[in-house]
C-alpha cells in the first residue's frame, strides 16, 4: 500500500523522478512518469494503451461510425464517449479493480493535460501533422467541434467557441466521472434542472477514500476547475464541486504516516493548501482562501515580511527614498527537495523599460546587519507537521496570520530575513513563489483599486518573484502579467505594461493571433521536435508549463487576450479592444464594450445577431435584457439556461421599476426572483446581501437572518452583514446571538470606524443582557462619534447613562481611585471626564455627574456640577414662554439650594479648615432671588413661583 501511495502521490505532484515498483502497476508507473515529463503521445503508444486505443478494432469501428456523420449532434458525441468508456472497462476487466481505476484515471489525465496544453499554456500541438503517432486520437479530433463545445455549455453559460480540441475535455470529464463512480454528470442535460445539494449528493464524493479514490477525487477536482474556466461566465455548481471534492481526507490518505515529515508529505500538503486557496478564490469564499494560504505558509516554512527600505528608482538619484520591500526566504530543505525535479523551459520575453530616467529595477540600500547564526541554525531544521489530529492540516491560529505580514520597525524583521541582501535575495521554492502570487492576486481582487499604497505593496510582491533566477515558466508568466496590470495604470510605465501583456498573449501561441509583434518562442520548435522524435528528449518544454498550473487561478489563453482588451478599454484604446473581442468571437463582451461607450444601438445589434445564431445562449439573452430592460428576455434566459444573473436582473427590476414602465415596486416578486437566482448560485455574496436587505424591508426577519448568515459564511469580514444579521436576530428575540453578531461587526470594521447604528444596537442588546461593561463601552464610543452634534441631548442616551450610574453607585466607593475595578474606573472617566466636555446645555447631565462626584467623596465638585446644571436650565432661551423650561429651572434651583445646604459645610478640596462653600446661605439666597427676578413678569403666581417663594422663606428663617 505504501508503494501505491507513493505512485499516486507522485502523480498528484507530477514528479518526474518516479522509481517505484509495484506488482501489476509497472506500466501504470511508466505512464505516470511520462505524463510528468510532458510526453503524452508517448503514453498513448505504450503497450497498455496501444492495445486499448490504437489496436482495438471495436473502438475504431465506433469512432468510424460517428466520424462519418459530419453533423454529429451533442448527444451523438456523448454517446460515442460512453461507448469508448465501456470498451475501456471491457478491455481491462481481467485486471484488479485498483489497476483498472488507475489505468482509466491515467487516460482521463492525459486528455486533461492535452487540453490544458492546447488552451492554457501552449505550445500548440499540430495534430494535423501526419508524422505524429496519434492513432485514433486523430479521428476523435475530427469530430464535430461545435457539438463538443455545445456539450460543455452548461448552467446557462456557453463554452468558448474557439477553444481548441474541446472533445479532449469532454473525454477527460466523462472518464473521471465514470471512474469515480458518480451517478450524475455535469455534461448531462439534467444538470441544469438540478439544485446544487441534490447534484453534489449524487457525485459519490467518498468521505473516507482509499489511495486510488483520493487520487481520482483530486484529479476530478482539477478537471472541474478547468471546465469552469472555459465557460464565458460563472456556474456556481462547477465552482462548488472542486471545493467539495478537495477534502482534507484525501490528503491524509496520500500522506505517508510512517514518515510524516518527509519532503514528499510536505510538498503534497502545500499543493493541497494552494489548490484549496485557488478553488475557493474562484468560488468567492474569501475566508477559506486566507485560511488555506496561512496553512500553506506554515507547511512550507516560508518566511515572509513586508517592510520599508530606502531605494533608488531613477538613474540620477544620489540618495534613496523610502520604498516598500518584500523579504522572503524558503525553508532550505523544502527548497532542495522541490527543486530536485525542476523542469527547464525557455522563459517568456521580459521587456525592458528603456527609460531615460527610471532604472530597470529599484536599487535597494542594505538593511542593518546583525548576528544571525542562531536564526540560521533554526531555519535549517525541517518544518514539523503535526498530524496528531486527523485531519489537522495546519493550526487554527494560522488562519489569523495576515496575508502580507508587515514589519513597521527594524526589530520586527525576523533576523534571518534582516540579513538578506535586498538586491540579491536567495532562490525561492517554486511553490513558495506560487504562494506569493496567490497572495498578490487575492489582495488585488479584495482591495480598492487605484490605491497607491496597495499598488506599492503588490509591486513589492511581484518584484520578489521577477527579480529571482530560474523561475518556473507558469509562475514567471503570471508574475509578468500581474506586473503589467500594475504598470499599465501608471503614465511612466504604461507602454511596457501593455506591450508585456501582448508578449505573453503571443507566447501562448494562440491560433487566433494572426500577426505577431514579437519574435516566436523557441519552445514551440523544440516541442515539435520532441513530438516527432520523443526518444531524443527526456523532458519536453510543455512539462514545465503545466507543472504548477493548478496551484494558481486558471486563466485560458483567450481570457488573457480578453483581459488585455479590458486594459486597453480602461486606458481609452477602444478600437484595439474591440478588435480583440471580434477576433476572439466574444460577441457579448464586444456588445458590453459598445454599451459602455454609449453605443447601445450597436450593442443591441450584436446581441440580436448572436441570439439568432445561438438561441440558447442564456448570457446573451440576459445581457440583451439588461440593455433593453426587458423582463421577457430575462425570463427567456432563465428558461433556456437557468442563468442566475437573469433572475438577479429581474429581482432588481421589480424592486425598483424604471419610471417609464408604469409599474410600482413589487417586493414579493423581487424576493421570489432573487431566491431563484440563489438556488443556482448559492455563493453569490452580493445577491445574498440584497436578498437580506429586502427581507428587512419586508419585515421578514427569518428570511433576513438566513440571508445575512449566508453572507457572513461567505465573507466574515463584512461589518454590514454582521450588523444586519444582528438587527434581524434582535427582531426575532435572539439577543445572545445578536450580541455575538454585533461583536463581529465591530471587530471586522476597518480602522475601527464603526457606524453609530452598530454601536446603538450593541448598546441596546447589551442593556437587555445586563452586560453593563459593554453598555459602557458602547456609550463611550457613541459619545466620541456624536461629539459634533449640536444638541447635547442627542449625544448620549441619558436613561442609559443614569442606569450606568445606578449600577456604579450600588457598590460603595472603595476609598481611592487606585482601588477601583475596571468598570468603576472606566465609568468614572466616562461620566466625570468625557461627558462634561459635551453637555454644557444639559442640566440633567450635570446632575448625573454630580451624583458620581458625590460618590467619589468630592463634594466640592458635586456642588459645582449642581451650579452648572442650574446655569444650563436658567440660560434656556425658552424660559420666558415655555412652562416646561420654567419648571426645569425651578427644579434645578431647588436642587442647587439643597446642595448648598447639604454640602456647603463639608470639608473642602484643600483640607484643614477649608469648606466646600463657607457662604453657602448667601449664595443660596442670591440664586433664588435671581431666578424669581427672571420669571416675575411671566410666571408670577404659577406653581413654580410658589416653590421659589417657599425656598426663599425657608432660607430667610
Amino acid at each position: 500500500m505504501s508503494a501505491l501511495r507513493s505512485i499516486h502521490s507522485s502523480f498528484i505532484r507530477l514528479n518526474i523522478e518516479l522509481n517505484v515498483g509495484v506488482e501489476g502497476f509497472n506500466e501504470q508507473t511508466e505512464a505516470i512518469s511520462l505524463i510528468s515529463k510532458g510526453q503524452y503521445l508517448k503514453v498513448l503508444n505504450l503497450p497498455l494503451f496501444k492495445k486499448i486505443f490504437t489496436d482495438n478494432s471495436e473502438i475504431k469501428h465506433i469512432i468510424a461510425k460517428y466520424t462519418q456523420q459530419s453533423s454529429a449532434s451533442a448527444l451523438v458525441v456523448l454517446d460515442l464517449v460512453n461507448h469508448i468508456i465501456m470498451q475501456l472497462s471491457k478491455n481491462l476487466e481481467s485486471l484488479s479493480p485498483e489497476v483498472v481505476k488507475t489505468t482509466v484515471l491515467i487516460l482521463g489525465v492525459i486528455f486533461l493535460q492535452l487540453f490544458l496544453q492546447e488552451n492554457f499554456t501552449g505550445p500548440s500541438i499540430p495534430f494535423e501533422n501526419e508524422k505524429l503517432p496519434l492513432g485514433i486520437l486523430r479521428d476523435l479530433l475530427k469530430l464535430n467541434k461545435e457539438a463538443s463545445t455545445h456539450i460543455l455549455s452548461v448552467g446557462g453559460e456557453t463554452a468558448y467557441e474557439l477553444m481548441e480540441s474541446p472533445i479532449l475535455l469532454v473525454l477527460s470529464v466523462k472518464i473521471l466521472e465514470e471512474v469515480s463512480g458518480s451517478s450524475v454528470s455535469v455534461l448531462s442535460k439534467d444538470f441544469i434542472d438540478m439544485d446544487s445539494e441534490t447534484f453534489i449528493s449524487k457525485c459519490n464524493i467518498v468521505t473516507n477514500p482509499d489511495v486510488v479514490q483520493s487520487s481520482i477525487q483530486w484529479w476530478k477536482s482539477r478537471a472541474y476547475m478547468v471546465f469552469a474556466s472555459v465557460l464565458t461566465g460563472e456556474v456556481s455548481l462547477l465552482t462548488l464541486l472542486p471545493i467539495k471534492l478537495l477534502t482534507p481526507n484525501i490528503v491524509s490518505t496520500l500522506i505517508d504516516l510512517q514518515n510524516k515529515n518527509s519532503p514528499e508529505n510536505q510538498e503534497i500538503l502545500v499543493l493541497y493548501q494552494l489548490e484549496s486557496a485557488s478553488v475557493n478564490f474562484s468560488a468567492g469564499v474569501d475566508n477559506s482562501v486566507k485560511d488555506a494560504l496561512a496553512k500553506a505558509k506554515t507547511a512550507s516554512g516560508l518566511q515572509l515580511i513586508l517592510t520599508g527600505c530606502k531605494a533608488k528608482r531613477t538613474k540620477f538619484q544620489q540618495t534613496g527614498n523610502h520604498a516598500l520591500l518584500v523579504l522572503a526566504k524558503s525553508q532550505d530543505e523544502f527548497l532542495r527537495s522541490t527543486s530536485s525535479d525542476e523542469l527547464s523551459c525557455e522563459s517568456p520575453e521580459e521587456l525592458q523599460l528603456n527609460d531615460e530616467v527610471l532604472l530597470e529595477r529599484p536599487y535597494y540600500e542594505p538593511l542593518e546587519e546583525e548576528n544571525t547564526l542562531e536564526s540560521e541554525e533554526k531555519d535549517s531544521k525541517r518544518v514539523k507537521i503535526d498530524f496528531s489530529f486527523e485531519p489537522i492540516l495546519g493550526s487554527e491560529e494560522d488562519s489569523e496570520v495576515k496575508l502580507l505580514p508587515i514589519a513597521l520597525k527594524d526589530d520586527e524583521i525576523p533576523p534571518v530575513l534582516k540579513s538578506l541582501d535586498p538586491n540579491n535575495q536567495p532562490q525561492l521554492a517554486s511553490l513558495d513563489m506560487a504562494q506569493l502570487l496567490m497572495r498578490l492576486i487575492f489582495i488585488r481582487e479584495n482591495t480598492p483599486s487605484n490605491s497607491a499604497m496597495v499598488e506599492s505593496e503588490l509591486m513589492a510582491l511581484v518584484q520578489r518573484i521577477t527579480n529571482s533566477k530560474n523561475v518556473n515558466w507558469t509562475i514567471f508568466s503570471k508574475s509578468l502579467w500581474e506586473r503589467s496590470l500594475l504598470e499599465a495604470s501608471k503614465s511612466k510605465t504604461i507602454e511596457r505594461g501593455v506591450l508585456q501583456m501582448q508578449v505573453l498573449v503571443e507566447d501562448l501561441g494562440m491560433n487566433s493571433v494572426k500577426t505577431r509583434m514579437f519574435s516566436q518562442s523557441g519552445d514551440e520548435q523544440k516541442f515539435l521536435k520532441a513530438l516527432i522524435d520523443p526518444d531524443d528528449f527526456q523532458v519536453t518544454p510543455n512539462a514545465a508549463r503545466l507543472k504548477y498550473i493548478f496551484q494558481l487561478p486558471l486563466t485560458p489563453r483567450w481570457a488573457l487576450d480578453s483581459l488585455l482588451a479590458e486594459k486597453l478599454m480602461s486606458i481609452g484604446v477602444i478600437k484595439s479592444a474591440l478588435q480583440i473581442y471580434e477576433r476572439l468571437n466574444l460577441s457579448v463582451d464586444a456588445a458590453l464594450c459598445y454599451a459602455l461607450t454609449g453605443d447601445e444601438a450597436q450593442a443591441e445589434k450584436i446581441l440580436v445577431e448572436r441570439i439568432a445564431a445561438h438561441p440558447s445562449d442564456a448570457r446573451a439573452l440576459s445581457v440583451l435584457g439588461d440593455v433593453k430592460q426587458s423582463p421577457e428576455l430575462w425570463l427567456k434566459s432563465w428558461e433556456v439556461g437557468k442563468y442566475s444573473k437573469a433572475k438577479v436582473s429581474l429581482g432588481k427590476y421589480y424592486y425598483q421599476p424604471p419610471k417609464d414602465s408604469g409599474l410600482t415596486k413589487d417586493l414579493p416578486a423581487a424576493i421570489g426572483h432573487i431566491f431563484d437566482a440563489l438556488t443556482r448560485n448559492p455563493v453569490d455574496f452580493e445577491t445574498w446581501f440584497f436578498y437580506g436587505c429586502m427581507g428587512i424591508e419586508a419585515s421578514n426577519w427569518n428570511l433576513a437572518a438566513e440571508a445575512f448568515t449566508r453572507c457572513v459564511s461567505i465573507d466574515n469580514s463584512s461589518p454590514q452583514s454582521w450588523s444586519n444579521l444582528a438587527s434581524a436576530l434582535i427582531k426575532l428575540g435572539k439577543n445572545k446571538e445578536a450580541f455575538s453578531a454585533l461583536k463581529s461587526a465591530i471587530r471586522t470594521s476597518q480602522d475601527k470606524k464603526v457606524s453609530s447604528k452598530i454601536w446603538d444596537n450593541f448598546l441596546i442588546v447589551a442593556a437587555k443582557l445586563s452586560d453593563w461593561t459593554s453598555v459602557l463601552l458602547a456609550s463611550r464610543e457613541l459619545l466620541t462619534l456624536r461629539s459634533n452634534s449640536k444638541s447635547s441631548e442627542e449625544i448620549v442616551d441619558l436613561p442609559v447613562v443614569e442606569k450606568l450610574v445606578q449600577v456604579l453607585l450600588e457598590s460603595p466607593y472603595p476609598g481611592s481611585e487606585d482601588s477601583m475595578d475596571y468598570f468603576q474606573k472606566s465609568c468614572v472617566d466616562f461620566i466625570c471626564t468625557m461627558l462634561p466636555q459635551v453637555i454644557n446645555n444639559s442640566d440633567r447631565s450635570w446632575r448625573i455627574v454630580s451624583r458620581v462626584e458625590l460618590w467619589r467623596k468630592r463634594p466640592w465638585m458635586a456642588l459645582e456640577c449642581n451650579e452648572k446644571a442650574y446655569r444650563a436650565a436658567v440660560n434656556n432661551p425658552e424660559l420666558e414662554f415655555n412652562e416646561t423650561a420654567w419648571k426645569t429651572a425651578v427644579d434645578a434651583c431647588a436642587d442647587l439650594v439643597a446642595a448648598f445646604e447639604s454640602l456647603g459645610e463639608l470639608p473642602g478640596k484643600h483640607g484643614a479648615d477649608d469648606l466646600v462653600c463657607k457662604d453657602w446661605k448667601y449664595k443660596a439666597k442670591m440664586t433664588v432671588r435671581s431666578l424669581m427676578s427672571k420669571g416675575k413678569s411671566a410666571w408670577e403666581d404659577s406653581e413654580g413661583w410658589n416653590v421659589l417663594q417657599e425656598l426663599k422663606n425657608s432660607l430667610m428663617s
